[in-house]
């Protein structure tokens, strides 16, 4: 997240990304920083990872 604006449309594009890695067979555990940032935009007010894409969405992913 970057500076203390908080999330950004970055942020939000590349976690809808990355939250994915393990469904496509990719190790993020290497990442120690990409991981803490994940758990940062996790732990914003209102996050909710279940209903963050559409099951379309995730069904054309």
């Amino acid at each position: 997240m970057a500076g203390r604006g908080g999330l950004t449309i970055a942020d939000i594009d590349i976690y809808g990304v990355v939250a994915y890695a393990g469904e496509a067979g990719i190790d993020l555990g290497p990442y120690a920083n990409l991981s803490a940032w994940m758990k940062r935009v996790e732990a914003l007010p209102g996050f909710n990872a279940p209903g963050f894409l559409p099951r379309e969405s995730r069904e054309a992913a």
